[in-house]
């Protein structure tokens, strides 16, 4: 199950859903998952029960796909979720320590070319910091500059491996830029629908299981959510706690 991927058709299935059968879960997908996969078990030896009352057998022949597909989509959008803030915290970093670098290397040039105007002037073409790309490019184009006039540069005893670490954040810049502004992916969306696939099948399976063994307790029983049992006994437990109050 670790090894699945959805091929394009099955992507396509998901797409087909139509928005107005998107749902909120009602419980954490890990838990809902877990769920999912007890219902499944728990029913095998009822399904000729089951489908002598009407359930779809190709709901119980999709539905380990159904529970592959949200399982898939479900752990991608857990991985881009823990990526983005990681990514958009390296390249702030990286972005001060240029504007920084930017701010002191620019001073120090407008003072090693104090009596050189042609150099002065050439600086002032290439020193901008914004928008960020340009900043990226004055990066590259100041340590270029540097290089050249490394002279006047070492008469004011101007740290010269500056010259080297702006060409390399000019360089590294631009891909932590783009990495922390991915435009957002249909992850997301893929997994909300895959939920709402995986829950059509869950909801009949449950339906038709509860009314199968409705005289049945301890077979009704594993029909229906532990989850949200539990989370209706607390709630009206804390219900009755503020009533004695």
């Amino acid at each position: 199950m670790n090894q699945f991927k959805p091929t394009e058709k099955q992507i396509q299935l998901l797409k087909a859903i139509p928005s107005n059968q998107l749902k909120r879960p009602s419980m954490p997908i890990a838990v809902y998952l877990q769920e999912a996969n007890n219902l499944y078990v728990w029913s095998k030896n009822d399904w000729a029960e089951l489908l002598d009352i009407g359930l779809s057998a190709e709901l119980l022949d999709t539905f380990i796909l159904r529970f592959e597909l949200l399982t898939y989509f479900q752990g991608r959008w857990s991985s881009e979720k823990r990526q983005s803030p990681i990514a958009m915290g390296v390249f702030q970093d990286k972005l001060k320590e240029g504007k920084h670098l930017y701010s002191m290397v620019t001073q120090s040039f407008r003072y090693a070319f104090r009596k050189h105007l042609k150099l002065q002037e050439e600086l002032r073409q290439i020193a901008r910091k914004s928008p960020h790309a340009a900043l990226y490019q004055s990066l590259n184009d100041l340590a270029v500059l540097g290089k050249v006039h490394q002279d006047l540069l070492q008469s004011i005893g101007f740290d010269l491996s500056a010259l080297d670490q702006a060409r390399r954040l000019s360089d590294e810049l631009p891909g932590l830029d783009a990495a922390a502004h991915q435009p957002q992916s249909d992850t997301k969306d893929l997994r909300d629908r895959a939920y709402a696939y995986l829950k059509q099948a869950v909801d009949e399976l449950s339906t038709c299981g509860q009314y199968v063994f409705r005289n049945d307790e301890n077979k009704r029983a594993g029909y229906r959510s532990q989850y949200l049992r539990r989370k209706g006994r607390a709630q009206q437990q804390s219900r009755n706690n503020e009533k004695r109050r």
